[in-house]
């Protein structure tokens, strides 16, 4: 399904609270690229402005079953993934962002081989940072949990990904200076254009 625009994706993957989002929104900001947003099964929150589309679990599932879903994944119970059409409606305006999880790359570059993929890492110790950004935001121990054994299987996918060389830039952030963050992907995204 590679989309006849000359318009690219850039592919944002990371552990929870490393700062992919973030990143993201920038580029959407600055150099006015369009968010593909995802769709999900999970109940909608107050902080959600635009990432996603929130649909039942019988609309998730028939979406898979049509074959309508690039990439989809499963946390906490929930569905979460992209639509064909989301994509390419997005790419035949414009250069485009993307949140994903590391295990969804692989499937995104065989169907979009512009794309460049974006490794948003925390300072080191990286769990201990993620821990601490989780709690800062308001999850709860369970969810802190969770997301901490989520991130320990990323890693591991996200080495493998490093070994067949399918990330194009690693991006650091540390807590307290997102500044360097922002000007370094901003202009790997501008060389890339």
């Amino acid at each position: 399904m590679e989309s006849s625009s000359k318009n690219k994706i850039f592919g944002f993957i990371g552990p929870s609270g490393s700062g992919k989002t973030t990143l993201a929104k920038h580029l959407v900001k600055k150099l006015d690229f369009l968010y593909i947003p995802s769709i999900t099964t999970r109940e909608k929150r107050n902080k959600d402005k635009g990432e996603y589309k929130h649909i039942s679990i019988k609309e998730f599932e028939d979406h898979i079953k049509k074959k309508e879903i690039l990439e989809y994944t499963v946390f906490a119970g929930n569905y979460y993934g992209k639509l064909k059409k989301d994509i390419k409606n997005n790419l035949d305006v414009n250069h485009s962002v993307y949140t994903l999880t590391p295990d969804q790359v692989e499937n995104l570059k065989k169907e979009h081989k512009e794309t460049k993929i974006i490794l948003v890492i925390p300072e080191r110790p990286i769990l201990k940072t993620v821990k601490k950004r989780l709690e800062k935001r308001g999850h709860n121990k369970e969810e802190v949990i969770e997301r901490l054994r989520e991130v320990e299987k990323e890693l591991a996918i996200i080495n493998d990904l490093k070994d067949k060389k399918l990330i194009d830039k690693v991006i650091y952030t540390l807590e307290d200076d997102y500044f360097h963050a922002l000007n370094k992907v901003h202009r790997f995204a501008k060389k890339h254009l």
